[in-house]
């Protein structure tokens, strides 16, 4: 067999396909974004700047609590983030480790169509 012919013996065709308008929506997507926003200022630095500012007021209150709360809302959200992150994480490891249950398991799905094995892993 030779080369040229190789690269499709391993991708199917409509795999292929999927997989080059996936990348076009990608990159399309990304020129639409860029042309949009350009000459705008980035949100992190808009953000940036609204939190300085709140710091900044935050010297001039006498009564900090509600600011103290907020900050601790912000930080049990960020570990929420990080906790459920890593369990859904964790989850397609296991996931992986069961292969051939996980198979079976989409083969079942009604829409689903059998595959060789090669186009799985």
């Amino acid at each position: 067999m030779g080369r040229d012919g190789m690269i499709f013996n391993l991708i199917p065709g409509l795999d292929a396909l999927a997989l080059c308008s996936l990348a076009a929506g990608m990159f399309g997507y990304a020129m639409i974004a860029d042309k949009i926003a350009w000459g705008k200022r980035p949100m992190a630095k808009v953000m940036g700047d609204y939190r300085h500012r709140w710091m900044e007021r935050i010297l001039e209150r006498d009564n900090r609590m509600p600011d103290v709360q907020i900050v601790q809302a912000y930080m049990r959200s960020g570990g929420l983030f990080i906790s459920t992150a890593l369990l859904v994480l964790a989850e397609v490891v296991a996931m992986l480790g069961q292969f051939e249950n996980l198979r079976s398991l989409v083969y079942e799905i009604s829409f689903s169509t059998r595959r060789r094995a090669g186009s799985w892993s």
